[in-house]
């Protein structure tokens, strides 16, 4: 996938992908401001424990075409969720992150709102799901590319619902 080469996955490697996708963002995110910092630390210890993803993230796969931040572009933002009920949180309860190494473009999307509402994740034409998974073999790369970094940054500070 670094290279650009399409590759099918079957539901364990979409997991372990997921997985190693998470670490990476969990890590990367690190490399900016304190105050940038999106995934929280509980993410950390799930992921330590499970060896999974936590149940309220997302993760797709994307193709990079670009090459103007390669090999490696690193994007993260925090976003506010609130139910319809309450009221908007002051800080950001949840993050997008998007990344890409080579080819292969990576996009996290998740919320830590209490009581945990698990994460919903769905295929289009600009991205391949792979966690939580629909239980079926996937292929990547998706239909369409992102051929700028500017255009990973403007994946990661949108919902998934209003990717088109």
């Amino acid at each position: 996938m670094i290279r650009g080469l399409p590759v099918g996955m079957d539901i364990e490697t979409q997991a372990m992908i997921a997985t190693s996708a998470t670490k990476t963002a969990l890590m990367l995110q690190h490399l900016h401001p304190a105050e940038q910092i999106t995934m929280p630390a509980s993410a950390d210890e799930y992921l330590y424990t499970h060896k999974l993803p936590p149940a309220n993230e997302c993760v797709w796969l994307l193709r990079y075409e670009g090459e103007d931040k390669w090999p490696l572009s690193d994007h993260h933002w925090g976003i506010k969720f609130a139910r319809e009920e309450d009221p908007e949180p002051d800080e950001p309860n949840g993050h997008g992150v998007v990344f890409a190494v080579g080819h292969l473009g990576v996009h996290l999307f998740g919320h830590h709102i209490e009581d945990n509402p698990g994460a919903h994740c769905f295929s289009d034409d600009h991205a391949v799901c792979i966690w939580p998974g629909n239980g079926q073999p996937v292929s990547w790369p998706p239909r369409l590319s992102c051929r700028t970094a500017q255009e990973l940054g403007e994946v990661a500070a949108m919902r998934p619902s209003s990717r088109s």
